[in-house]
């Protein structure tokens, strides 16, 4: 569109078209679903009209059915997804894909002729309860860093607590029986070289017999 502007002589709408800003990667491959996709994003825009029917006749059987065809949609598109992605040597990152589902499950909801077409102008928000059933969504707003993790879950902390607890007293264990076993030694030695001091008390005696025995004969 560009060349062909300026072709015509439109250079100022040529800059201001050039300066548009590119779509990101999980927009372009969500917009490239429609067509490389057509069948799988069908199947999620129809779960997604199941789910508002369901929810407006109260029907919990058809709202279950409805979302567990969303999640085999979706998990279909994030196939189809990572195969766009790589076609254009992008990582096809476990972010990206989820940003691309995000964006595909929101707008078959709120935009699903813009889905199918494949003309999204910005990724979309993770679509809650309303947003399933057609309300207005916002576009997506930079996702913060995922804080580090405060606290363990109660549960995990105990389990962890009491590994730690079991492994010193396993090592305070280990360590009194090594006390032991050095003080037994210990004592073995001495005792050991008791019993040589009296064998060579006994020797001398013997030999100092000995040599009295022969002066005297």
């Amino acid at each position: 569109m560009v060349k062909e502007l300026r072709k015509s002589g439109e250079e100022d709408e040529a800059r201001r078209t050039a300066a548009l800003r590119k779509p990101s990667v999980a927009l372009w491959v969500t917009n490239q679903l429609g067509k490389e996709a057509r069948q799988k994003v069908d199947a999620l825009i129809d779960a997604a009209q199941k789910l508002k029917r369901a929810h407006a006749s109260g029907d919990r059987e058809g709202l279950r059915d409805a979302m567990r065809e969303q999640r085999e949609a979706l998990e279909a598109l994030a196939q189809a997804a990572a195969a766009l992605a790589q076609k254009i040597g992008a990582r096809p990152t476990q972010e990206l894909l989820r940003r691309v589902q995000d964006t595909a499950q929101t707008a078959a909801s709120s935009d699903p002729q813009a889905l199918r077409e494949g003309t999204l102008a910005e990724e979309l928000l993770p679509a809650g309860f309303d947003a399933l059933l057609g309300t207005k969504v916002a576009p997506a707003r930079p996702r913060p860093p995922a804080a580090p993790q405060q606290e363990k879950e109660p549960e995990l902390a105990m389990r962890e607590r009491r590994a730690a607890e079991q492994t010193a007293q396993r090592l305070a264990a280990e360590a009194k029986q090594a006390e032991r076993a050095a003080s037994a030694a210990q004592r073995s030695a001495e005792q050991a070289r008791a019993r040589a001091e009296e064998a060579h008390k006994r020797a001398d005696a013997a030999a100092a017999h000995a040599a009295e025995l022969r002066k005297r004969g």
